[in-house]
């Protein structure tokens, strides 16, 4: 009997891990055990902060099935074969649907529960979403792999891929609900935070500082995969611009704040600045380095911040996110899964740098402070603390190892 390789026992592990997650996040505080619930529900009316939910927990579900349960292939002509992309798609959507078909039956027998076919259906879509992510990225190498005469110098294409995430990333947290509206009374809506500031509202630095580390990792993520300077000062404030656009038009409350265009600024001032004086081929580690700082700066600023007049809590060892808003645990998980995987896309920039012990030691020490910020915040008015921040970071940290060492070893 072969041996799973490495890659794929990451793969697995990770799976397992994010799967026991899901469960317990399916299944926590349900009250009371008394099966007279009804089965798959169909209720009146759909709550856009549930479909949302359930979609995005379970797109990366998908994903790490593909990765542990197959081997990449690769077809006569270079490309997969169409029978086991097809064998893959239905095989992993179907445990899918079975794992969120037996969450919605326990959930018919519990008091705080509700079991609703509406979930299944949402849980199902994020899951193939994830395949179909999965499929991509095993596509990936021969689809986009440099060519023999490219100078571009880079380790993977799914380290490039991880990369633009990064940045990326930060524009997808910064735009839930991801709803918008293209008329001038949103626009004018979303403006207003420059009103209040001009009547004397006071700064919150800790924002401010959040929004400048975020900015600065994403500065880094492009120069890092950019690799020329006018080609990653492009890329730096492309994607600055279009975060700027989806929030002027998003549909939400207040969206934009000054403390996230001064900390936008503060981190472009130093990004320019940074790449101007900079040989043409940057320095990799350095770039890498500079992206965990702001990311950790970011987490750090958020973590640390606290909440006036508020109560202090103690800390809990069992994960409390999703238990309250939806839509904030989202925002939550977004926040230490993009944590998570900065740090594995900088460890692997610096081990392709010839800076080996980077590659173990930074996710590793991206996990350790996610922990004991959360220890911190015992003592902080507001904070909750408990062990979601370094669960979100180990799983981010994970799946994104587990797609880079993806087809390394297999036989």
């Amino acid at each position: 009997m072969p041996v799973p390789s490495s890659s794929r026992r990451t793969s697995l592990f990770a799976l397992l891990l994010y799967t026991a997650f899901i469960v317990y996040q399916s299944l926590a505080q349900g009250g009371a055990w008394m099966c007279t619930g009804a089965v798959l529900e169909v209720g009146a009316r759909i709550s856009r902060s549930d479909m949302l939910a359930n979609v995005v927990a379970y797109v990366p579900l998908g994903l790490l099935l593909v990765l542990a349960a197959t081997r990449p292939w690769v077809g006569p002509s270079g490309r997969p074969p169409l029978v086991r992309v097809l064998a893959t798609v239905v095989g992993s959507t179907i445990a899918i649907g079975l794992l969120s078909l037996g969450m919605e039956l326990v959930q018919a027998c519990q008091a705080a529960r509700v079991s609703s076919l509406y979930d299944l259906i949402a849980n199902v879509t994020g899951g193939a979403l994830g395949v179909g992510a999965g499929l991509a990225l095993r596509a990936a190498p021969t689809l986009l792999g440099p060519r023999p005469t490219s100078s571009v110098s880079t380790p993977d294409v799914r380290l490039r891929l991880l990369t633009a995430a990064v940045a990326l990333g930060w524009v997808v947290s910064q735009t839930m609900p991801w709803v918008f509206a293209v008329d001038v009374g949103t626009v004018r809506a979303n403006l207003s935070f420059l009103r209040h500031w001009a009547d004397g509202a006071p700064l919150d630095a800790w924002r401010l500082l959040r929004h400048a580390g975020a900015w600065g990792a994403v500065g880094c993520a492009c120069r890092l995969l950019a690799r020329g300077r006018k080609p990653s000062l492009a890329a730096f404030v492309l994607t600055a611009g279009v975060s700027l656009a989806l929030q002027l038009l998003l549909d939400a409350n207040a969206p934009l704040s000054f403390e996230e265009l001064a900390g936008m600024t503060v981190a472009g001032v130093v990004i320019v600045s940074s790449v101007l004086v900079s040989r043409e081929a940057c320095h990799t580690r350095r770039w890498a380095s500079a992206l965990l700082i702001g990311a950790a700066v970011a987490v750090a600023a958020y973590e640390l911040r606290p909440v006036p007049g508020a109560a202090v809590h103690t800390f809990s060892w069992f994960p409390r996110v999703g238990l309250g808003g939806l839509l904030g645990a989202i925002d939550y998980a977004l926040l230490f899964g993009w944590f998570g995987l900065a740090a594995v896309v900088a460890a692997r920039w610096a081990d392709a740098d010839g800076h080996a012990p980077a590659r173990r030691r930074w996710p590793a020490g991206a996990i350790v402070l996610t922990f004991l910020l959360e220890l911190a915040q015992t003592g902080i008015p507001g904070r909750g603390p408990d062990l979601s921040a370094p669960l979100f970071t180990v799983l981010a940290a994970l799946l994104a190892a587990a797609v880079l060492a993806d087809g390394r070893g297999d036989g």
